[in-house]
């Protein structure tokens, strides 16, 4: 897995799209991956939101399809892994211990130049 860091200022549309009212000055870090784990819940206090973007029409996807976790998972929530394809970006929230960390963008290797050009 390979990352970069971006200002929020040129990846502000994309996640925007995800999260409607974000802002930030913090720099948004950028991964390369092909997979991404979903963790959609609250855990001792964290919590990394996710969102799905189209990154034609920077549209959300709605019911994006994984296996979800069932070992371990007694609570039945959110876990399982999602592929990435070049079309979809993963954009991430990340509350860590009730503080608002900021931002994450998981991108496919292929669709990387789309997101910092």
């Amino acid at each position: 897995m390979s990352n970069t860091e971006v200002s929020f200022k040129s990846v502000k549309s994309i996640v925007q799209a995800g999260y409607a009212c974000a802002s930030s000055r913090r720099k948004v870090r950028v991964f390369i991956q092909k997979t991404y784990l979903v963790s959609n819940y609250w855990d001792g206090g964290s919590r990394n939101y996710c969102e799905f973007v189209n990154l034609e029409n920077l549209e959300t996807a709605s019911g994006v399809k994984f296996t979800r976790q069932t070992q371990g998972n007694p609570y039945n929530q959110d876990v399982g892994t999602v592929e990435i394809t070049p079309d979809f970006v993963v954009v991430e929230h990340i509350i860590f211990c009730g503080k608002d960390l900021g931002y994450r963008i998981y991108v496919h290797p292929s669709a990387l130049a789309k997101i910092v050009g």
